[in-house]
């Protein structure tokens, strides 16, 4: 092997990596006889040129050697210095193509994927909040007759049952520019179809001055819900086909304005949701006001096959999965604050 000056040995790294596939080894001799060259003495160890140390072949091989390093280094120099300047790792691989841009982080509107769940915020009474995918419903908001705090929603769509002043606060939502449902049919707001089925506010002949309330039947990320209002009594055979399939169920169970707790039970079982979700019952907001139960009461009556959770939030998420029909009912009571 020819010793090479170290003026013009390669450097370290990546340049030496391409420099040592080009034949730099410099074989004297005859392919037969590897270390003499016919009628020659052997070449000087040292790599020196001597006056007749070499023949003309040999000369000419060595001569060769300044033109192939450079042919080597030059480019090797310019795609290290290249790589270096684009960020990459000098001894890492050269990337096959154009460097891909790094990739760009959304904005401060954090992940744009919209959610598959649904998020239920209960404010006391019948009222509620349900969103999901980028919209939001409001269903009865409440005026300061009743004793809750008045919440101030922002909504697209808001449901009012009936014109009571505890159920039709519609200026508490989104300062009154949320779209008004409020009458029975079939009904579109906001990329979403609502189903009102009329249903009396009343049970004895009596109290039919108190007219009639509208349930609500509609869907959201793939899981369907129902807001009872303030049904008087069970539904008839009509009124559970026109609300067809239901996932989540808010159901009165205080009574004397509504079904007390038996008869809540019954519309239950007449529905057969996954989620049962009991409102307008009597708290500690509402005790000087309204003659009605507490939810304990409605507990108490409960099937035993049915699983009761007592939430210490106002909140429940839910998805399509977890409301799939395997499992017992499940009876969740949200916190109002």
């Amino acid at each position: 092997m020819a010793y090479l000056p170290d003026a013009v040995r390669p450097p370290d790294g990546p340049v030496l990596a391409l420099a040592a596939r080009l034949p730099l080894v410099l074989r004297w001799g005859s392919p037969r006889h590897p270390g003499r060259v016919p009628g020659r003495r052997p070449a000087c160890p040292t790599g020196l040129v001597g006056a007749g140390a070499y023949d003309a072949d040999f000369r000419r091989r060595l001569l060769a050697v300044p033109r192939a390093l450079t042919c080597c280094l030059l480019p090797a120099v310019a795609l290290a210095g290249c790589t270096a300047r684009h960020g990459q790792a000098v001894g890492s691989p050269a990337p096959n193509g154009p460097v891909a841009a790094a990739p760009q982080q959304p904005s401060d509107g954090g992940s744009q994927e919209v959610s598959k769940a649904v998020l239920i915020t209960y404010y006391g009474h019948a009222c509620f909040t349900v969103a999901a995918g980028g919209k939001t419903v409001a269903i009865d908001p409440f005026d300061a007759s009743v004793g809750y705090q008045v919440p101030d929603l922002e909504a697209d769509v808001c449901l009012t049952t009936h014109g009571h002043g505890d159920h039709s606060n519609t200026k508490a939502v989104s300062g009154g520019q949320a779209t008004l449902i409020a009458q029975p049919g079939v009904q579109q707001a906001a990329g979403l179809t609502f189903t009102g089925v009329a249903a009396p506010h009343w049970s004895a002949p009596a109290d039919k001055r108190r007219g009639d309330v509208v349930m609500f039947r509609w869907e959201m990320a793939g899981v369907a819900l129902a807001h009872l209002g303030d049904l008087g009594r069970q539904l008839t055979d009509e009124q559970v086909e026109q609300l067809g399939h239901v996932d989540v169920l808010m159901v009165p169970v205080g009574g004397y304005f509504t079904i007390g707790p038996e008869d809540a039970v019954a519309v239950i079982r007449q529905l057969q949701p996954r989620v049962v979700i009991p409102m307008h019952y009597q708290t500690a907001a509402t005790s000087d006001r309204l003659p009605i139960a507490p939810v304990s009461e409605f507990l108490k009556v409960v099937p035993p096959d049915w699983l009761k959770a007592e939430q210490q939030t106002t909140t429940l998420e839910l998805t399509a999965e977890n409301v799939a029909p395997e499992g017992p009912l499940r009876v969740i009571v949200l916190q109002y604050e």
